[in-house]
Parts: structure tokens; C-alpha cells; sequence
């Protein structure tokens, strides 16, 4: 679903979205790719509905 080159996320703050953290599962897949990644820092956000 991507429309253009990957977006260069080093050095920046990443916002990890989950419509739901139930189990997590979601979530570590994310989090464990972000952590390969040389980001400032990570803020885990799960949408509300």
C-alpha cells in the first residue's frame, strides 16, 4: 500500500498505531522492526475505539 519510496524514519520520533492491543502480537512485530532502526525514540499509541 505504499505509493512512493520508503520513508527514511532515522533520527525521527516513530508512533506506532494499534486499533487494539488485545494480545500484543501486533505490536512486538512492529516494535521489534522500529528496533533495528537508529529512531530518536518510540511512543506506542493505540486508537481509542
Amino acid at each position: 500500500m505504499q505509493n512512493g519510496p520508503p520513508i527514511p524514519l532515522a533520527g525521527r520520533r516513530i508512533i506506532p498505531v494499534d486499533d487494539g492491543i488485545a494480545t500484543g502480537a501486533s505490536m512486538r512485530v512492529a516494535l521489534a522492526a522500529v528496533a533495528q532502526l537508529d529512531v530518536l525514540g518510540v511512543v506506542i499509541a493505540r486508537d481509542p475505539v
